[in-house]
């Protein structure tokens, strides 16, 4: 079967690239304002590194999976003020700061499966300008809470910055035609920024019938010196 097939990526890959090693785009640029921006490009090809020219002009949240990428975020990014979503980063186990605290922050940085401490059964209470979504296929793979109201809640806010928020950016680079048509549902319009440089080469799709095969071949692949 066609890769392309199996890992439902149709829309993705007709959007032609742009060929380069780095991605050069200035975020400030008035055509990205109102619209919903994906980004998408390779590992290293600069994804979060256009937003160390983003200016601070307020109202800016960005969300991000995994905690140690959101905080190597903000560093990068200094020059915009960052208030922490949490007390203490390093803390075992952080508090969150207060809700009025996040929800009157001049910029935040928060990890989406925190999102729900921003629904408070109104509207927001910042009016965000921009919002950055990295790794979203992450985050839309790891949007799950074993409490149903809680996850209704992470989605809740998601769905409202995606809808209310003037300029939304989404990082990735595969973008599957589900995480494509939910973006589309929200009927606002949509820029590609696809950009691309090749990191692998001779690479090879195996489908594997179990755990057990796909295991095996893995182990194979590595000890000839090879890659997964």
């Amino acid at each position: 079967m066609n890769p392309i097939d199996l890992l439902q990526i149709g829309k993705w890959s007709q959007i032609e690239p742009k060929i380069e090693k780095y991605i050069t785009i200035n975020p400030n640029e008035p055509k990205y304002k109102n619209k919903i921006v994906i980004v998408s490009g390779v590992l290293g090809q600069g994804k979060t590194h256009i937003f160390e020219e983003l200016k601070d002009e307020g109202g800016i949240i960005t969300v991000i999976p995994r905690r140690s990428v959101l905080k190597e975020f903000t560093v990068r990014t200094n020059q915009i003020d960052w208030t922490w979503y949490e007390q203490d980063y390093w803390a075992k186990k952080p508090k969150k700061i207060s809700r009025y605290e996040c929800g009157t922050a001049k910029n935040l940085a928060i990890c989406n499966l925190s999102l729900w401490w921003l629904q408070t059964g109104q509207s927001l209470g910042n009016n965000w300008g921009t919002v950055i979504f990295d790794e979203f296929a992450l985050t839309m793979a790891t949007n799950v809470s074993r409490n149903a109201i809680r996850k209704k809640d992470i989605r809740d806010v998601q769905d409202y910055l995606i809808k209310n928020t003037e300029t939304v950016w989404i990082l990735g680079w595969l973008f599957d035609d589900f995480i494509i048509e939910y973006l589309e549902s929200f009927g606002r319009e949509i820029v590609w920024e696809k950009w691309h440089y090749d990191i692998l080469k001779d690479t090879k799709f195996e489908l594997c019938d179990s755990e057990k095969q796909l295991l095996g071949s893995t182990a194979i692949d590595i000890k000839n010196g090879g890659g997964a």
